[in-house]
């Protein structure tokens, strides 16, 4: 590589399963081997299969959501 590696970080994504798991601990490693960081991404996008006709106390509001998101 001719780029400075260093100063970017690898950038894994992660969702609580085994295999995004594997990958956060090969981006370590990755990273170690490179002489940077890890950027580790968790993305979230709030529910919307909800019924439109369920009551509004009904449905999680977002914060909820991102709390649960949160969590994993």
């Amino acid at each position: 590589m001719s780029e400075n590696t260093a100063e970017r970080p690898v950038v894994v994504g992660v969702d609580g399963s085994a295999a995004s798991v594997a990958a956060l601990r090969w981006a370590g490693e990755q990273a170690r081997a490179l002489g940077t960081g890890v950027l580790a991404v968790h993305a979230w996008e709030p529910a919307t299969g909800l019924a439109p006709y369920a009551p509004a106390s009904g449905r999680p509001t977002q914060a909820e959501q991102r709390e649960a998101a949160a969590g994993l």
